[in-house]
């Protein structure tokens, strides 16, 4: 907390997330996120609880959103991943980037699975 910043926690729900693969070998996925974004990330039962600063929390929350989008549907990503994601968040519309991001990256996990089955 810097210069009397407000500081916030944000849970997200995790349910049905390998908690392996969102927080990567020895948590290396978390770590890239309080990197990142200087905000701390714990992860306990069904969620994933990042608290911080005000605006560090704002930057952080979409791109954890989109690791547990693709842990959840089983997406493998990594640490240079994470950064990938992050980028654009200074954009104004960040939150569409990353939502945006997903989705594509959603797309194409549909049709590898798609191709792999029929």
């Amino acid at each position: 907390m810097t210069n009397g910043e407000t500081m916030i926690e944000h849970r997200l729900d995790t349910e049905g997330v390998d908690p392996l693969m969102l927080a990567g070998v020895n948590d290396r996925n978390l770590q890239e996120i309080v990197r990142l974004f200087r905000v701390r990330v714990v992860l306990r039962g069904d969620h994933a609880i990042v608290s911080g600063g005000l605006v560090a929390v704002e930057r952080a929350v979409p791109v954890l959103q989109h690791m547990i989008e693709l842990a959840r549907l089983r997406a493998p990503f990594d640490v240079p991943d994470i950064a990938r994601f992050a980028d654009g968040i200074d954009a104004p519309d960040a939150t569409r980037a990353v939502l945006d991001r997903a989705a594509r990256d959603l797309r194409r996990l549909g049709a590898r699975l798609r191709a792999q089955v029929g």
